[in-house]
């Protein structure tokens, strides 16, 4: 009998079984539709620049995925702090502080829309005590969804 090598590393698929029988395509329909992760979150080229980029995620075991969608709160990725800017006229914007200049503080948006506020007219920035993520998203998707959202945050391709 000859030997049969295993395929290269890159075309090997690892097993999680949390996932098994879900659909890579149905959690993308997920990512950028009714779950909203697309609204502050990147993935494969796709989504907004608010949140974490989620290219990592391919890396790591389901229950650390979950627990960051179940309780986004419980570890806020220091790159992503979200912060609330009150301005000398009142209005607050809100998000992750992506930049700025000499005169301006730029703030990324859920969305993805970035506010370039003029210094002189920032009164206060606060960073949040909690994170922009909302909690409960994974109370909006049945137990299918979620298997499938799952399926997509964790597989490179399907």
């Amino acid at each position: 009998v000859p030997f049969a090598r295993p395929a290269p590393v890159e075309f090997r698929q690892r097993v999680i079984p949390e996932i098994s029988g879900g659909s890579w395509k149905a959690g993308h329909d997920l990512f950028v539709g009714k779950a909203a992760c697309a609204n502050c979150h990147s993935l494969r080229g796709e989504g907004a620049k608010v949140g974490p980029e989620l290219g990592n995620l391919v890396h790591r075991d389901h229950a650390s995925v979950l627990k960051d969608i179940v309780d986004p709160n419980a570890s806020i990725n220091p790159d992503a702090v979200g912060y609330v800017v009150r301005l000398v006229d009142g209005e607050e914007v809100t998000g992750t502080r992506v930049g700025e200049t000499a005169d301006e503080l730029h703030i990324a948006q859920p969305g993805g829309a970035v506010a370039k506020l003029k210094k002189a007219k920032i009164r206060q920035t606060e960073p949040m005590k909690t994170s922009l993520m909302p909690a409960g998203i994974d109370k909006t998707l049945t137990p299918h969804e979620l298997r499938d959202l799952m399926t997509y945050l964790l597989r490179e391709v399907e």
